[in-house]
């Protein structure tokens, strides 16, 4: 094994060219790196794990096992498609367990990986425009699409198919990359994933552009770009969020959850996003069942929350009454417009004062200091911050709420789901999945529906 973080020198043992054997010390302890470390644990993991388990005659073959699945003839496998597809902006995937429906959608951006790679972490927006840039893009949006969809499915219950337009990642995904230390960091990871949860590792199957993108109903390779550009709309700014945190101050506790967020924009590491993200409690604040309080998963008592939210302009009406109904308190920021049907009860609800003013929010100009150019505003000049308290129009008890314990903002990280299935499923899934890759023989293939 060599060292592939330098470019030089064996990191294991040198071969019995460059050392006489007899004379080498097999005892010798060398100094490896812990990246290098890791790679080694993981080489002797797989080969206890996986070492006796052999390779069939006639493995499936990704195509044909695809092809079965959109003619309804493996219902049986519990076959799960990941296709998924990147750009600058973000990546996104559509995973599918059934040809009959369109699919879970998923998009998300980079920032979840920076704590997974840490230091060998390289931003995409960083790379310029090159084949080889694109290539590290797809595979790192390929190990977070599956990431994320580990904690939608179990992996090791189904047969996971992954599909994408770009030969490298799938390359890169599939068995390392012996050129590209990045690469080879993301391909460890996403095999360590499927080895965690007890899955077989996944077949690979390359889609050309053309296809991804006629995909119905929105094609993975459009939802790469305009669903991840429009995940950051209404993504507050640094001197925003000062503003936001000075107002936080009012109400006398600090932001515990962010709603309409995503990981690149978030507050605090608790939020929903408008896609389902490895990193979200939740996806569609509008369809969380409470935003004043929740139940603590460290001490097991339910806390109120006091949430930051900056709606997107054309569910303002819908934020507001949701906001009624469920007696939020926090911080929100919306366009000043104060002829706006929803103004007078944002203006109840306010907390905030500002001397010398008669609108109860701190005004501040809808300027690149403090929104993003694109951020659907409704044409508003400015923007208006305030600290809010909907309790009183809510018919929801807060009486039993308790104290905050002191870990009410920490992430809630949602862990890959585990397999359910017993040996004997696991016998039938495999001796159907094998049929995929044995000779014909002049036989007929099942109809869709029929056992095989």
């Amino acid at each position: 094994m060599h060292n592939r973080e330098t470019g030089t020198g064996p990191v294991a043992v040198p071969s019995l060219d460059e050392e006489n054997e007899a004379e080498f010390d097999w005892d010798r302890e060398l100094r490896v790196s812990e990246r290098a470390r890791r790679a080694l644990e993981l080489m002797r993991t797989a080969m206890e794990k996986y070492g006796n388990v052999g390779q069939p005659l006639w493995p499936v073959v990704p195509s044909s096992l695809y092809g079965a699945f959109l003619a309804g003839e493996e219902r049986d496998a519990c076959i799960l498609v990941i296709t998924f597809d990147a750009s600058v902006h973000g990546w996104a995937a559509v995973l599918r367990t059934s040809p009959e429906e369109h699919g879970v959608v998923i998009v998300g951006g980079y920032r979840t990986a920076v704590d997974l790679l840490g230091a060998a972490f390289i931003s995409p927006a960083a790379l310029p425009d090159c084949p080889a840039a694109q290539v590290y893009r797809e595979a790192l949006a390929g190990f977070l699409a599956t990431q994320a969809a580990s904690k939608l499915y179990p992996l090791a219950d189904h047969t996971v198919l992954i599909r994408s337009d770009c030969l490298g990642a799938i390359a890169a995904l599939r068995k390392g990359s012996f050129r590209s230390p990045a690469l080879q960091n993301i391909a460890l990871l996403h095999n360590r994933l499927f080895m965690d949860v007890g899955a077989d590792p996944p077949l690979y199957l390359h889609a050309p552009g053309v296809v991804v993108k006629a995909e119905a109903p929105e094609g993975v390779d459009d939802l790469s770009r305009s669903a991840a550009r429009a995940r950051r709309a209404s993504e507050s700014t640094a001197a925003l969020r000062r503003i936001v945190t000075c107002e936080a101050g009012r109400l006398g506790e600090p932001i515990s959850l962010h709603l309409f967020a995503s990981a690149d924009n978030t507050l605090v590491p608790r939020f929903f996003a408008l896609y389902p993200e490895p990193l979200a409690e939740g996806a569609d604040a509008l369809a969380q069942p409470d935003w004043g309080r929740s139940c603590c998963p460290h001490c097991g008592q339910h806390h109120r929350e006091c949430a930051f939210a900056f709606p997107p302009w054309g569910l303002l009406a819908m934020f507001v009454a949701k906001a009624r109904s469920d007696g939020l308190r926090g911080v929100i920021v919306v366009p000043f417009v104060p002829s706006d049907p929803a103004w007078p009860t944002l203006a109840a609800a306010s907390r905030t004062s500002v001397a010398g003013q008669r609108d109860p929010c701190v005004i501040v100009p809808n300027s690149p200091e403090y929104a993003r150019e694109g951020d659907d505003l409704g044409g508003a000049q400015r923007l208006a911050v305030m600290a809010v308290d909907f309790s009183r129009w809510s018919r929801r008890s807060f009486a039993g709420v308790a104290a905050l314990c002191g870990r009410q903002r920490e992430l809630r990280a949602t862990q890959p789901l585990r397999g359910s299935r017993d040996a004997e499923d696991r016998r039938r899934i495999e001796m159907g999945l094998l049929r995929l890759g044995r000779p014909d023989n002049g036989s007929k293939r099942p109809r869709a529906g029929q056992d095989w």
